[in-house]
């Protein structure tokens, strides 16, 4: 048997063993769906970040000989770093192309066949994202991105397009490794937060376009809470990525705008609190 080690699949997990996770197991559907037509082995690479004490679960890896997955538990240093570590090890083990998701995306059946025939198109374009759904019908992503505010797509053509006024999530993109070493790759100091828009606007300075792929992939966030102790937290993280994300950008009152006022406004209105007017100003 043959196996063509191409593609690396990075998922990054928290809180949830991996095997139990969305886009694990829709993506081992998918690549078990479409075996019988290719005659090769799944790579997986996962990195834990659950800080929780005695969690590891190196000793239940898949024992399936077609899926290789190389489990990494680490302290939550961030997404940024995780996704690193997974381009690192793609490109030191011959990896032409990588894929990031996170844990709650829903991959269709179709997805793996589509991201290999994706990733032997030559066409130059060294970028793709698929198409992400929100209540399995609204575009989160792609969106048209301008002065750092997103503004959702009501339609969207799949193709090779301008990547200038776009922006995407980090789930489902479909990287050259070598154009993501080329980049830099994630700036670590942005743990969660902005971690997408910052390299994505680092992908700008290099290239002009993106593809759009025929693909739909469906994004849970039915998991998180919206307490307000938990909204308070929160809002510390995003701010303390906001600080990072603003270094080295043009326009800084419309970031201020879009990213940082308005947030707060919807945040004191939500919650019908002062808090987090006290938590920006204290930061």
């Amino acid at each position: 048997m043959v196996f063509l080690d191409k593609i690396l699949f990075i998922i990054v997990t928290y809180k949830v063993k991996y095997y139990e996770a969305n886009s694990y197991i829709s993506l081992k559907e998918s690549f078990l769906s479409s075996n019988s037509k290719y005659d090769e082995k799944l790579n997986i690479f996962i990195v834990d970040n659950t800080d929780i004490d005695g969690w590891d679960l190196s000793n239940c890896l898949e024992q399936d000989e077609n899926i290789k997955v190389v489990y990494n538990k680490l302290n939550n240093p961030g997404l940024s770093y995780a996704y690193n570590r997974g381009a690192e090890f793609a490109k030191n083990n011959g990896f032409s192309w990588i894929v990031l998701l996170d844990q709650d995306t829903e991959l269709p059946l179709y997805f793996y066949a589509e991201y290999r025939k994706a990733s032997e198109n030559d066409n130059n374009i060294l970028i793709k994202a698929p198409i992400i759904l929100i209540n399995k019908e609204r575009i989160l992503s792609p969106a048209k991105y301008i002065f750092f505010k997103s503004y959702l797509y009501k339609n969207l053509d799949v193709g090779i397009t301008e990547l200038k006024k776009n922006s995407f999530i980090n789930t489902g993109m479909l990287i050259n490794t070598d154009f993501f070493i080329k980049t830099g790759g994630y700036n670590e100091k942005i743990k969660l937060d902005f971690a997408d828009h910052d390299f994505v606007y680092k992908c700008k300075k290099i290239i002009s376009n993106f593809e759009v792929m025929d693909v739909k992939l469906i994004q849970d966030f039915s998991s998180e809470t919206n307490s307000q102790d938990q909204a308070k937290k929160r809002y510390k993280l995003y701010l303390r990525d906001l600080k990072e994300f603003k270094k080295n950008k043009d326009n800084r009152f419309l970031l201020f705008l879009n990213a940082d006022f308005f947030r707060l406004v919807k945040l004191t209105i939500q919650y019908k609190t002062i808090d987090f007017i006290k938590i920006r100003f204290s930061l």
